[in-house]
């Protein structure tokens, strides 16, 4: 994620998640496969503890997108998330990353 200065008014914005897999025996990472998982949700941590799935799509190779809905960011402070992958055969979680909520100026 880039940084941006996201305000906890704010809705709209578009979370895209980079998905890499990581092979131990190498420890080379290359850009993950998503089409084969039928269900992509992208989890997020709010900082009061809250926890809000987002279904997200798979865009281009390797990333998952989806949309902020209004109240998504309510409280300011730091949000941790992360994405769950699943098909019939398969369950994956990624790694943790997170964002920071700021208040806007005009509160």
């Amino acid at each position: 994620m880039t940084h941006t200065i996201i305000y906890k008014t704010d809705y709209g914005h578009l979370l895209q998640v980079y998905v890499e897999e990581y092979n131990e025996l190498t420890g080379v990472k290359s850009p993950a496969d998503l089409s084969p998982y039928s269900s992509r949700i992208i989890i997020i941590k709010k900082p009061n503890d809250t926890i809000v799935t987002l279904p997200a799509t798979a865009s281009g190779i390797s990333y998952l997108v989806t949309i902020l809905p209004s109240g998504t960011l309510s409280h300011t402070g730091h949000y941790i998330c992360d994405a769950l992958l699943e098909n019939d055969l398969q369950r994956f979680h990624t790694t943790e990353f997170g964002f920071d909520i700021t208040v806007s100026v005009e509160q």
